[in-house]
């Protein structure tokens, strides 16, 4: 159920296609990861009454899922929690998790990885930290604005642009970092990049990997031409704010 709809869950082609782009585009992620087949004992009763529940027709006896190893690292909550003991914790919380992420220069470009994939459940609990300089990204599941996308539709969201929670962190820490020229750079040099990689590799493994997960060749066709649109220098600079 999605804005009062019943809609068809996504979640596993996302974090299919978050995990192949973040690591063909030089994030650090699981280094083990793919798709697996689930029945129904394996699956905890939550997630399989919810399963259920979104599945036209009888119960399925087995379902294709997305898998990858768990990843050895805090995540940024976590990290920033310990020693936090005061009234304002929350505040306070809020604000070394801001300064950790300023310090480190994959900012930019995970803001503009975000962008592009139009990522609205990135947050500090999904970034982890790999070391001073690094984060490892996981949980994926929410791609394109929404768990229930639809292939076809993508076209539709072309030149949207959804809350980026990187960027909202990035300027909790440092007011107006979103506008300030190097920032915006970098984050154009990080898409410039991201095409480069995604005509190398990323598109390739995207395809297998969705049709390893069964989604039909021509829904795969609309999600690659989907980003590779949004990898257009004229869409991304212009959502950057280099362009007018």
């Amino acid at each position: 159920m999605e804005h009062g709809a019943v809609v068809d869950n996504r979640e596993a082609y996302s974090e299919a296609i978050g995990y192949v782009l973040a690591r063909a585009c030089g994030f650090k992620v699981a280094n083990v990861a793919g798709v697996i087949l689930l029945n129904r004992q394996q699956i905890p009763p939550n997630v399989l009454a919810q399963a259920d529940a979104e599945t036209a027709g009888a119960p399925q006896s087995e379902f294709i899922a997305w898998f990858s190893e768990d990843l050895c690292y805090p995540d940024l909550v976590v990290q920033h929690t310990t020693g936090v003991t005061s009234q304002d914790f929350e505040d306070r919380l809020k604000a070394r998790i801001a300064k950790d992420l300023l310090a480190r220069e994959e900012l930019p470009k995970l803001v503009s990885f975000d962008e592009w994939t139009l990522n609205t459940d990135r947050n500090p609990g999904n970034v982890l930290s790999a070391s001073t300089a690094s984060v490892a990204l996981i949980d994926h599941g929410r791609l394109f604005m929404s768990r229930g996308w639809q292939s076809q539709a993508l076209r539709f969201l072309m030149h949207r642009q959804a809350g980026n929670q990187m960027a909202s962190w990035a300027e909790l820490g440092e007011p107006g970092w979103n506008r300030k020229l190097p920032n915006m750079s970098k984050r154009a040099l990080a898409y410039n990049g991201f095409h480069i990689s995604f005509s190398d590799t990323g598109q390739d493994k995207v395809r297998k990997a969705l049709s390893d997960l069964s989604l039909p060749g021509d829904e795969i066709d609309c999600v690659l031409d989907f980003l590779e649109q949004r990898l257009d220098p004229g869409h991304y600079r212009k959502a950057i704010g280099l362009i007018a």
